[in-house]
């Protein structure tokens, strides 16, 4: 199941006692210099990029088409075949293999190959893509879900979830669980290598009844014990211990959730559409608002909070970045006015895309600095790291971009 929790760098900043940066801490822009190049032969909205480790392949979907910018390559090319329709997710299993949605099919590119095969037995709309360790793929379709096998062609529907959408997948940390979220009849799980999913049913004072699960996107994380975490249509947060399928109620939110976050002490943090962040601590079952945060994004999606390593914790509005020290419950505004689209951390450094292009934190620091070289890229809202070539890429709604993250750390202006 996809984490939240993210484990990636050292940041050490001490917040004393202040609430929201002066005049005089304005964002950096000058100290450091970086070269930001735009991905050739892309100048649509791109949507998402997916990395191949294996061959170091890049993908970017936009609005109308999948491209692949192949290793060694500099100008990125159209997926022969697919011009002008739809797609909406991909991933790539352990053979090179790259599954896409398209037009209420699945396509597959096989180990590099530039030519899309449909996969049989799936003509609906499609949610969600998910791989587990036995390489076996799922699809969240407008007709249930159905799984590819290794090797095989056309996918199997899966049982135990009839007449209803299957519009997210998740699975657990340790890839045995597969949790499926449907748009009627609530919360299904799986285990790897079975056929048939369960219904998750909650347990309140000794009773037994269905969950009605909100549809809403990242509602379901787990801890490092691979406990799920989710919110039901009813506003309650709820426990899902490993290997059981009766869910536990801790908490009523009174307000509807928009994304969790686990600490790494686990304690929960959730945004509410009210605008507001609670903190619910480990073990307790009341939670505790969070002060000085406000206009947190309504709709939230991957990358929008972030824990660093010493358990801070950041969280993207559309004004702004707030920085809440770990144990503490008021936050300190550290960028102000800028709409912020992703937050990440990687080697010590924790990274902002703003409608007003990228930010970065150093380790130490307490002044976010503006990388000017990416003002030019306008509205970055999304981003991947490729680790194998140091480089960040970033998504933009003309195109995409790219630089090296060494230039982050080590070259200053004019050297």
């Amino acid at each position: 199941m996809k984490k939240l929790l993210i484990i990636l760098g050292s940041i050490s900043l001490s917040t004393a006692s202040t609430t929201s940066l002066n005049a005089c801490n304005k964002p950096q822009q000058e100290k450091y210099s970086y070269k930001v190049e735009n991905i050739k032969n892309i100048n649509d909205n791109i949507k998402k990029i997916k990395h191949n480790e294996q061959n170091n392949d890049i993908y970017f979907i936009s609005d109308n088409n999948i491209y692949v910018l192949k290793e060694g390559e500099t100008i990125a090319k159209k997926i022969k075949g697919i011009e002008n329709i739809y797609a909406n997710t991909i991933e790539i299993d352990k053979n090179k293999n790259v599954y896409f949605e398209a037009n209420d099919s699945v396509f597959v590119l096989k180990q590099g190959s530039d030519t899309p095969i449909k996969i049989n037995n799936i003509n609906y709309a499609v949610y969600s893509i998910k791989i587990d360790k036995n390489n076996s793929v799922y699809f969240g379709t407008q007709n249930g879900v159905y799984i590819l096998k290794e090797g095989e062609t056309t996918a199997t529907k899966i049982k135990g979830i009839e007449n209803d959408s299957a519009y997210t997948i998740e699975i657990e940390c340790k890839k045995n669980n597969i949790y499926f979220k449907t748009d009627k009849n609530g919360l299904y799980t799986l285990k790897v290598g079975e056929t048939t999913a369960t219904k998750i049913k909650e347990i309140e004072n000794g009773n037994i009844s269905n969950i009605n699960i909100t549809t809403m996107d990242n509602v379901i994380i787990n801890d490092e014990k691979d406990n799920a975490y989710f919110v039901d249509r009813n506003r309650s947060m709820y426990i899902l211990k490993k290997g059981e399928t009766l869910a536990t109620k801790i908490a009523s939110i009174n307000q509807n959730n928009v994304s969790i976050l686990i600490d790494k002490k686990y304690n929960i943090y959730f945004v509410a559409e009210n605008n507001n962040v609670y903190k619910l601590s480990a073990g307790s079952y009341t939670p505790t608002k969070i002060d000085n945060i406000v206009n947190v994004l309504e709709r939230r999606q991957d990358g929008l909070n972030a824990v660093d390593e010493n358990n801070n914790i950041y969280f993207g509005t559309n004004n702004g970045v707030y920085f809440l020290k770990s144990g503490e419950i008021k936050a300190l505004k550290i960028i102000d006015n800028e709409y912020i689209n992703f937050i990440f951390i990687y080697k010590n450094i924790v990274y902002f895309g703003t409608n007003n292009g990228v930010y970065f934190l150093k380790s130490g620091e307490i002044i976010p600095t503006l990388i000017k070289e990416t003002k030019k890229l306008g509205d970055a809202n999304g981003f991947y790291i490729n680790n194998i070539k140091n480089i960040i890429y970033i998504r933009t709604n003309h195109g995409a971009y790219k630089f090296p993250m060494e230039f982050v750390v080590n070259k200053k202006a004019g050297e």
